[in-house]
């Protein structure tokens, strides 16, 4: 008998290190309780030739339809995750947005004057919104039932952002020249996401993985020193 029970109880410690860890993912217990999040989110970019410094997204996500409510792991609000955490814990992402640097694609400048008289171009670098994100590391700041509300505020204040332009806009410009790209520490894709969890009442907590430089609230940009004052066009090679 004692035989017995020290062989059941070999196989069920032998279970818990092998099968709890990948089910449980962050270590919580599953506890049928499957809800929504809102998360500031980061991936890593160079900037300038630094290699360490994050992107900063902002997402939702939701449990995945085809796993079990029971099964769905409970996360933790303002704790950071890695988006194969997020995955294996049985959330999927189903929205986010993000500002790009040319995001649109393309090369873009504008007409040079000297003393008036237009001479040659310069680079431009055009802030477009985009609602996607390939973030790696996530910070839950918002979690409940249905976060529905929440995500309603972000999507529509991303859409009015006045310094950049919308994904697709096709050259017609809404916002020159505050829509241009500035590089840290000026206008830019951390900006964008810092002003736009401020205005919809969102918490901003920033994945702490890294540095995410890059103004807190945006400023007025003026056109480019040299430039016409015309706006930016997409250069055909």
């Amino acid at each position: 008998m004692r035989h017995t029970r020290f062989h059941m109880l070999s196989i069920t410690a032998v279970f818990s290190l092998l099968v709890w860890p990948v089910f449980s993912g962050t270590g919580h217990s599953p506890l049928g309780h499957a809800k929504q999040f809102i998360a500031i989110s980061s991936r890593l970019v160079n900037i300038c030739g630094n290699q360490w410094f994050g992107h900063l997204s902002i997402e939702r996500w939701e449990p995945i339809p085809s796993i079990p409510s029971t099964a769905i792991i409970e996360l933790q609000q303002g704790v950071q995750y890695t988006t194969f955490e997020l995955l294996r814990s049985g959330y999927s992402r189903t929205g986010a947005w993000e500002l790009l640097k040319n995001g649109d694609g393309g090369d873009w400048a504008v007409q040079r004057c000297f003393f008036g008289v237009p001479s040659g171009i310069i680079f431009v670098d055009i802030s477009t919104i985009h609602a996607r994100s390939r973030a790696t590391e996530h910070v839950i700041v918002v979690y409940k039932s249905d976060v529905s509300s929440e995500w309603g505020r972000v999507s529509a204040n991303a859409t009015t952002y006045g310094f950049a332009e919308q994904s697709g806009f096709n050259g017609v410009f809404q916002h020159w020249p505050n829509s241009r790209y500035e590089l840290p520490p000026g206008n830019n894709s951390n900006t964008f996401i810092r002003w736009l969890a401020a205005v919809s009442s969102i918490p901003l907590i920033e994945p702490p993985v890294r540095l995410h430089p890059g103004r807190s609230s945006p400023q007025n940009l003026l056109h480019p020193i040299e430039s016409c004052g015309n706006d930016p066009v997409l250069l055909q090679y």
